[in-house]
């Protein structure tokens, strides 16, 4: 809990800044992006014609159960987006204009012509194609017309967002407009319409010729009911062949039958008038047979008349037998004769059966089709239209309730993420820990971070001031301070080191701090103890001042001096060390240059100076490898600036 408090509190303004980012760069795009209103229509889609007929009847028991597939729904929304649709809708709208906004709208009018300017730069550079407005409105509408099913529901809805209500709504009632009327293309077979026409036309033409050319075979043989008139002639025939065969049988028999007999058998009524005279004849001839006897010539004449009625009952019957055969035989030439027009009337009637079906068919297609047209005319199919857009003054873009609220939450919860990963990722020294793990030597002191007010920073500095007095039997001692970052505080510990010192009057010590610059060699003196001077005549300096002492030395090194810097060092060394007992010297600017090591040699003791979120952790070690590779004598690290980052009444209340 205190470490996580503690990285808070340090990279707080690092928190704050990206809070504010996050919250003010959505908000004033909230207010400089146009608004965006959208428009909503609803479509549902019913099973289509193809599915159920148009009328069912108790027949159709399967039409109830028709349901609409989700291969159904998602082809309809496929169709919805197609390109004839979109096309029709970017004409209509003039979606392929790009309108600018007034001038007196400068935020937009900036952000429109900025956003131009990069996509033509785009375009001329190569990095984006060309594209034509109408091209490119077709397929941004694509893109961004919205359109999907509500699950477990045939219900489809179409949106968009656009610059103005009235536009939005236009632009989804066009493309609702164009999806039914390309629905209808689709699915509508309105095309085959002539086709099928002329098929049921053709047929209805030869079912004709088959009726006219039947009608004209039974008028020119004279047949009205065949079938009846067939029957009639075999019944016929059947008799007239029995009473031939009857007639043929009693024509070869010498047999006498009575008359009456053969007129029903013959059928010829003048068996009855010779039957009678027969009969009459054979009466006399009894009568005169019992009157006069056989020998009579009475009874001779009438013998003789019974003989000559005999003959003509004979002749009669071979008469009906030539009249009854041939009649038979006509009876049969009639018989074939029907029996061959029945075979060629069936035969044309199956083929008109044949034809009246295939009209039955062609004319059902027909209908059908004729339906179907009338249907599409209407616009009735399988989509039905439940509400069209309609204008909305509400806009949906951008909600800036929902953008603030969202800002506040990815600003605080990301400010925190980001303070945490900077402070991670910082690579700079924090604790004391840090450094006794990077430069694996002692913390000899950690000094805070001081006030203006408060500069008393000795208790902090006597575990320093120990590790110089323990060496003091030694003779006098060279201390070298020096970090790898600029405004590591140096100076200040070397100035408060003095002072504490100085403390003991047999401690006579000097300070000395070493700058870069480009000063001339004159020497400057601006107060007794401190003095100005060239690092080459530096020497000479102290030693026509003899007997003087300073406990300052501010020594500017000009860029000419750094090749001889190694020789000047030592003997500067020398000097110092011959008339004091602490020597202090400071290199606060390290990154002038690396002329601080043409000391380190001649260095008694060197202190690493570490500042709080200013040291980083790879120049820190690269200093100390660097200093040790110039056989340096490191004696112990400082950190310094250390900062109590939480405030006291959380500290003291919580730690």
């Amino acid at each position: 809990m205190k470490e996580l408090l503690t990285i808070f509190f340090r990279r707080k303004w690092h928190a704050i800044f990206f809070f504010i980012f996050m919250v003010t760069v959505p908000m004033m795009l909230a207010y400089i992006l146009p608004p965006k209103y959208e428009a909503k229509a609803t479509l549902l889609l019913t099973p289509g014609r193809e599915k159920k007929p148009f009328l069912p009847d108790e027949k159709d028991a399967r039409a109830s159960f028709m349901q609409v597939s989700m291969e159904d729904v998602g082809s309809e929304v496929e169709l919805l987006l197609s390109y004839p649709v979109l096309s029709v809708v970017v004409d209509k709208n003039h979606l392929d204009r790009d309108v600018a906004p007034p001038k007196e709208e400068y935020a937009k009018y900036i952000a429109y012509m900025t956003l131009k300017g990069i996509n033509d730069s785009l375009i001329k550079i190569g990095l984006k194609n060309y594209v034509p407005k109408r091209e490119d409105a077709i397929g941004r509408l694509s893109k961004k017309l919205n359109v999907e099913f509500i699950k477990r529901t045939n219900i489809i809805s179409v949106k968009w967002r656009g610059s103005s209500p009235e536009l939005a709504m236009n632009v989804v009632n066009a493309a609702v407009d164009a999806y039914l009327d390309h629905h209808i293309k689709v699915y509508g077979n309105y095309q085959a319409y002539n086709t099928v026409k002329m098929q049921m036309d053709d047929s209805f033409k030869r079912l004709t010729d088959m009726e006219n050319r039947l009608s004209a075979y039974n008028s020119r043989k004279s047949i009205s009911d065949i079938d009846n008139e067939h029957k009639v002639i075999l019944i016929k025939l059947s008799e007239a062949e029995s009473k031939t065969k009857i007639l043929e049988s009693l024509a070869m028999k010498d047999k006498e039958m009575a008359t009456a007999e053969l007129g029903n058998i013959s059928g010829d009524p003048a068996f009855l008038d010779l039957s009678g005279k027969l009969t009459d004849a054979e009466l006399r001839r009894i009568e005169l047979l019992s009157k006069f006897g056989a020998d009579d010539r009475k009874v001779m004449s009438v013998n003789k008349e019974i003989e000559e009625i005999k003959g003509f009952i004979k002749q009669r019957l071979k008469h009906n037998l030539v009249t009854w055969t041939e009649l038979a035989k006509s009876y049969r030439e009639q018989l074939n004769g029907i029996d061959r027009s029945k075979i060629d009337i069936d035969r044309m009637r199956r083929d008109l059966e044949n034809l009246t079906q295939e009209y039955q068919l062609n004319k059902g297609k027909y209908n059908e089709l004729l339906i179907a047209k009338n249907m599409d005319s209407a616009l009735i199919s399988s989509v039905k239209v439940v509400e069209y857009a309609s204008i909305s003054s509400a806009p949906v873009f951008p909600k800036r309730m929902i953008i603030l609220i969202i800002s506040l939450f990815f600003g605080t919860f990301g400010g925190l993420v980001y303070a945490f990963a900077f402070d991670k990722f910082s690579g700079r020294i924090m604790s004391v820990q840090d450094i006794e793990s990077l430069s694996r030597m002692p913390v000899l002191s950690s000094v805070k971070q001081y006030s203006r007010n408060e500069l008393n920073v000795s208790k902090d500095l006597i575990p320093v001031s120990e590790k110089l007095s323990v060496a003091t039997g030694e003779g006098s001692k060279s201390i070298l301070f020096v970090s790898p970052s600029p405004k590591a505080g140096t100076s200040f510990l070397c100035e408060n080191l003095m002072k504490l010192i100085s403390t003991n009057p047999n401690n006579l010590s000097v300070y000395v701090t070493f700058r870069h610059s480009k000063w001339s060699n004159e020497e400057v003196v601006t107060d007794a103890k401190i003095i100005f001077a060239s690092l080459a005549s530096i020497s000479d300096y102290i030693s026509r001042k003899n007997g003087e002492s300073f406990d300052r030395l501010n020594i500017n090194i000009n860029f000419e001096d750094v090749e001889s810097m190694e020789n000047i060092a030592s003997e500067l060394i020398k000097v110092l060390k011959e008339r004091y007992k602490y020597l202090l010297l400071d290199f606060p600017s390290p990154k002038s240059g690396m002329y601080y090591l043409k000391f380190v040699p001649y260095a008694d003791q060197i202190f690493l100076v570490a500042a709080y979120n200013i040291t980083g952790a790879h120049p820190f070690m690269r200093m100390q490898d660097v200093i040790i590779h110039h056989q340096g004598k490191i004696v112990g690290c400082i950190f310094n600036r250390r900062k109590d980052v939480i405030p006291a009444f959380i500290y003291n209340r919580f730690f």
